[in-house]
């Protein structure tokens, strides 16, 4: 893994990476989410400039971090299913995991959005993270998992 680059994302691409980034902070220190969704709002929202984030949608962000928590265990099941038999959810970097789970519960909760543009928007915040394969790894599962919650 990379350090995130130096770039600023605006409006829903913005709640998507501060989305990522809190369900990566409550995967490594297990906290009330409300809590890490007010720490957020009321420090990282009010400098952009720091955490590279400008004009966040609130509502998008506290929707995506509650609801990815929320059915975590029917997601993580679900992402389990698309990985290969060699590799189990746990194996993956805390980062793939919080990218994976926000994707899927876009792809599941915000239907009015296209499933493509959910997906690109995810592969793009991974290359924000990584210089190798897994933007395409990231490309590869949702699009599974989109077509599973399809059905």
């Amino acid at each position: 893994m990379t350090e995130l680059k130096k770039i600023t994302l605006k409006g829903r691409s913005a709640a998507r990476l501060a989305a990522v980034q809190a369900l990566y902070q409550v995967d490594i220190e297990p906290t009330d989410p409300r809590l890490v969704i007010g720490q957020f709002i009321s420090l990282r929202f009010k400098k952009p400039e720091t955490y590279y984030m400008k004009n966040p949608d609130i509502t998008l962000f506290e929707t995506i971090v509650m609801e990815a928590l929320a059915n975590k265990l029917q997601y993580d099941t679900l992402i389990s299913n698309v990985l290969s038999k060699d590799w189990s959810l746990d194996r993956l970097e805390s980062v793939l995991r919080a990218i994976l789970r926000c994707g899927i519960c876009e792809l599941d909760r915000q239907r009015e959005t296209p499933k493509a543009v959910i997906i690109n928007e995810y592969v793009n915040l991974t290359k924000t993270f990584y210089d190798g394969q897994e933007p395409g790894f990231i490309n590869a599962s949702l699009d599974k998992l989109a077509q599973i919650l399809e059905r």
